[in-house]
């Protein structure tokens, strides 16, 4: 991938830990950017957790991605432990061309743990998606719910305005779950 990714920022420095006690490890994924949804970020208690990030090649390759979402998906990243770190949040962040870089989650959440001490690791567990189908500007939209590990809600999570082109998804626009109300969508869904 080179020196820099595509589409901007150099990778951010690589954070060496000294061994140190910490309260929590908290894993955050790349797709699990939501300061205030994230179960993993609850009951974060800046003075005592660290926060694990990492750019992994095995993350990045599982499946067939064009390079620039794989560059948006990383800036993404970057931008998220950066606003953790504003609020006064210790985060270890593993850039893709870190030499010291595992490769995978795995390997980065075994180097964490052998770097400091933790009384615990909280990851979020996958959640469960559902979608519904409606419209917006006449162009098609999905509305997505989100169920969490272990709940029995789904909430209204984002609203994707999808642009055809020629038969293809030219672009998809992203918007908050605030609009669900205004297109008579309801905020949660049982079952």
């Amino acid at each position: 991938m080179g020196s820099n990714l595509p589409g901007g920022q150099p990778p951010p420095h690589h954070e060496r830990m000294t061994s140190k006690a910490f309260g929590t490890l908290r894993l955050v994924l790349g797709d699990q950017l939501s300061e205030d949804r994230l179960s993993a970020l609850r009951d974060l208690d800046p003075a005592r957790d660290l926060v694990l990030m990492a750019e992994v090649r095995e993350e990045a390759t599982y499946v067939r991605h064009h390079k620039k979402k794989i560059a948006l998906v990383f800036a993404g990243m970057r931008a998220f432990a950066e606003r953790l770190r504003a609020r006064g949040v210790a985060v270890r962040y593993v850039g893709y061309e870190d030499p010291d870089n595992a490769g995978s989650i795995a390997g980065e959440l075994m180097r964490a743990l052998g770097a400091g001490t933790f009384q615990r690791v909280v990851i979020t567990e996958p959640g469960e998606w559902r979608l519904m189908p409606t419209s917006a500007n006449r162009q098609p939209t999905a509305a997505s719910y989100l169920r969490e590990h272990g709940g029995t809600e789904w909430r209204a999570f984002k609203f994707d305005v999808l642009r055809i082109e020629g038969g293809r998804i030219a672009e998809i626009t992203t918007f908050d779950s605030a609009l669900f109300p205004a297109f008579g969508l309801p905020t949660t869904l049982e079952g």
